[in-house]
């Protein structure tokens, strides 16, 4: 593995994770909407990871890289974790919205309340939300040390290369 294809697994995970970040930043933002313009409240997001192998990222792309795209492959097929299991990145797949039903509340002047009095709010637990925000910046944090780390190693091996 060469450090550009360190670079673009810890690429991904820092854009996934961002993809988290945000969800959980409309879910809270959200946490008391009542209207859509679907109808009904809102409803939580989650996003969906997906593993997704570096070969079929690098044969995806085409154009002027042609050359380190097939220095990577060549590269990929000799990586072998004594398992025939290659290296994977990770990519959100989708982000699907929560099918659980609404919390219903009981305020009767709300103008969004039923018959009953009743007012759907999304079913949205802000501690929940708020545990995912914390290991979604642990993880981001985490691909963001990563990142340093392949920037020192690039420093030192050209500093061995002048000497």
């Amino acid at each position: 593995m060469n450090l550009f294809t360190a670079f673009r697994i810890s690429h991904d995970g820092l854009s996934s994770q961002r993809t988290r970040l945000n969800t959980v930043a409309s879910n809270l933002a959200n946490i008391n909407t009542t209207r859509t313009p679907e109808g009904g409240p809102y409803k939580k997001k989650t996003p969906v990871f997906e593993a997704n192998k570096l070969d079929e990222i690098f044969g995806e792309e085409q154009g002027d890289d042609d050359f380190e795209i097939s220095m990577f492959d060549s590269e990929l097929n000799d990586i072998d974790n004594g398992e025939n299991n290659k290296l994977s990145s990770v990519k959100v797949s989708s982000i699907e919205e929560d099918q659980r039903p609404p919390r219903m509340v009981y305020e009767p002047h709300h103008p969004d309340a039923n018959e009953d009095g009743y007012v759907e709010y999304p079913n949205i637990d802000p501690v929940m939300e708020m545990v995912d925000m914390i290991s979604t910046t642990r993880s981001y944090e985490a691909n963001v040390s990563v990142v340093d780390s392949i920037k020192k190693m690039a420093t030192q091996a050209i500093s061995i290369a002048r000497s």
